[in-house]
């Protein structure tokens, strides 16, 4: 995603460096770490999803700029929407074509693979 190396390593000491017991009856487990990403309610959480969906709208930016996708105007003089995001939801614009709807699949595929994010289908 093009962040400096000591920017990752960074986050990923701080992620890694987590452990946990458990007290059963009083006494405390053997130490064992998670298995993926952050805690829940861990305070630098939003901050990685900021990232992520900052990256996120640059590929998408980057397509438009491109013109392998082509964003909407709602009106005549309204300036050019290629995506919207709200909170943890994603809209998406472009031309309804095989040719678009590859490109933005291979924008999806590719912030999968650099993010960890999964993207959710009905």
């Amino acid at each position: 995603m093009g962040f400096l190396e000591n920017f990752v390593n960074l986050i990923y000491s701080d992620i890694s460096s987590v452990s946990f017991q458990i007290l059963f009856n009083g006494s405390p487990s053997h130490s064992f770490n998670p298995e993926r990403g952050l805690c829940q309610g861990d305070p630098l959480s939003p901050y990685l999803f900021i990232l992520c969906a900052d990256v996120f709208s640059g590929l998408i930016k980057e397509a438009a700029g491109n013109q392998t996708i082509h964003d909407i105007r709602v009106a005549r003089r309204a300036p050019c929407i290629s995506h919207l995001f709200f909170t943890d939801d994603n809209i998406l614009f472009s031309r309804a074509s095989p040719k678009e709807c590859e490109k933005v699949l291979e924008i999806l595929a590719k912030h999968q693979r650099v993010s960890g994010q999964m993207i959710a289908t009905l």
